[in-house]
């Protein structure tokens, strides 16, 4: 049991935590409330503490997020950007998975020189049925790690979409973004409005999937050889 002592200690570990959170998080909180407001109030409030509070509920309120979604392409390069990183995610998980269970399990020779061409040659072990049903299952912290990173990497991912996708109805969020914010007719209010859009996917993995990284991470790093 815990003393009175240590659970007053444990309450202020966990208000200094929560103060130095709020800190690292005003940029976000920043970006969020102005993208609610119109170019001339972003820059009345610049330099006060109502560039952290959000403007006062009316009619407008919605506007820049409005004509992102309506007036842009944005929901095109979403759900572009949401199946291609489907796609890579399962890829990334199965061909990863098999590679590394076969150099795990399946003894060869010159294993540790040839690990660059095993990796290559091995993706696939020879019991199918108990990988899926075994092996898969007991890693899924470290699954649910390599899915995770995956769709982070498709998602923020600029380069090379913008060399294999040469039509815009097949372009991706990250040069959505980047077409939108350099239009000059994008208010600073839509350019927020649409970096929020862009980052939510990010923290929505994040939150979801937060302990299963951390298991993930703790469990690969923790081992030895």
């Amino acid at each position: 049991m815990k003393t009175r002592k240590q659970k007053i200690l444990n309450w202020i570990l966990i208000i200094v935590m929560a103060a130095f959170s709020l800190l690292f998080l005003f940029p976000l909180i920043w970006m969020i409330f102005n993208s609610f407001k119109g170019d001339a109030a972003i820059a009345h409030d610049l330099h006060s503490f109502a560039a952290f509070l959000p403007p006062a509920l009316s009619k407008g309120f919605f506007h820049n997020y409005t004509q992102i979604l309506f007036h842009t392409d944005f929901l095109r390069y979403l759900v572009n950007t949401v199946f291609y990183a489907i796609i890579m995610v399962v890829l990334g998980i199965i061909v990863n998975g098999l590679a590394g269970y076969a150099l795990a399990k399946i003894n060869f020779p010159f294993r540790d020189r040839w690990l660059l061409i095993i990796m290559l040659l091995m993706i696939v072990p020879s019991p199918i049925k108990y990988f899926f049903t075994m092996v898969l299952p007991m890693a899924k912290s470290a699954v649910a790690t390599v899915g995770v990173l995956t769709f982070l990497g498709v998602w923020n991912d600029y380069l090379w979409p913008s060399l294999v996708f040469t039509s815009n109805r097949l372009l991706t969020v990250q040069i959505g973004l980047n077409a939108i914010t350099a239009n000059e007719n994008t208010t600073m209010g839509m350019k927020l409005a649409v970096i929020t859009l862009v980052t939510i996917p990010v923290i929505i993995m994040y939150a979801l999937f937060s302990k299963q990284i951390v298991e993930g991470v703790v469990s690969t790093g923790g081992k030895e050889g």
